[in-house]
Order: structure tokens, then sequence, then C-alpha cells
């Protein structure tokens, strides 16, 4: 059993803000664990949202950007990811919050990566603890199959965590 409540894919043609990084064609595909009205209910916030999760339970070094994302979350990103340093965005790994907890996991990748047919796997930085128990990915696989003439965008690699009391 996973964490995931549902999943979501959104498309986002222009990309979004910052200009620069992530204003580039790119799917958002978010894995949430929290339910589908809760999220529905999530309000937008301009400034940093003060109800945030312990930090145990945020991977390190991830840090929380400005502002909630209506009918989403907090968004956080690892400040070490290579968009960051000046390299063009082709993909990156997202974590979410909303009311303290842990909302959701995302995979952010370009429309120009998928087109680029990889075959690749990136490790997921996991925190040091969980607020639901369940079945957790620790990497992630974006692939062509060409016999299939199929993408396939997948969590993979999954182990077992116990939720903190």
């Amino acid at each position: 059993m996973t964490p995931y409540k549902f999943m979501t894919i959104d498309w986002a043609p222009q990309g979004h803000k910052p200009e620069g990084i992530y204003d580039l064609p790119h799917f958002d595909f978010h894995f949430y664990m929290i339910s589908n009205e809760e999220r529905l209910s999530i309000t937008p916030l301009e400034e940093m949202d003060p109800e945030i999760p312990l930090a145990k339970y945020i991977p390190s070094p991830y840090i929380q950007l400005p502002g909630r994302v209506p009918h989403m979350g907090v968004h956080w990103i690892n400040p070490l990811s290579p968009e960051l340093a000046g390299e063009t965005f082709t993909r990156t790994f997202i974590y979410g919050t909303y009311k303290e907890k842990v909302a959701f996991m995302e995979p952010m990748i370009t429309l120009d990566y998928i087109k680029s047919k990889p075959s690749h796997l990136d490790e997921i930085p996991l925190p040091t603890h969980f607020q639901v128990y369940g079945f957790y990915p620790s990497k992630y696989r974006v692939s062509y199959n060409p016999s299939r003439k199929e993408y396939l965008i997948m969590l993979t690699d999954f182990s077992f965590k116990m939720a903190d009391e």
C-alpha cells in the first residue's frame, strides 16, 4: 500500500514562475497523499506559509518556495537542482505541503525532455521521517518504449516506511 490517494497530471504549456527556470512547457505529475476534497479546498497565499510540517518530514536540503498554489499547496524544491545552478530545466522533483502535512510528491518534466526519448532513472530524496505509513518510491524513471511507442513516467524502487506516532 502506498500513501497516495490519487494523482493528477497537469500540463503547463508556457511553464510558470520563476521566469528563466520553470517557464518551459512541462508536465507536473502530482501524487497526492491528501483527499481530493482537501486539495480542492487549498486557497492561494502570496507570502511564506507558516503552516509547514516539521523539518524531519521534508528531505534535506529542500527549501520552501513563497506562496501557496490554489488546489495544490506549498512547493518545496531542492536548491542543488541543476536548473537552479544555471542549467536548462529538464526534470526535477518537488514536494508539496498543506496544513503541516506533506500533501504530494511531484516529478516535474519538460515536454522536450520527454520527446528526447530518454531512458533515465533518478533518485528521489526522501525525508528521515514519515507522517503516513506505506511504500514510498526512492526513484523515478522517464523512458520511451519504442516497440510500444509509449512514454513511461513511473515511480519505482518502493520500500515500506513507518509513520511517526
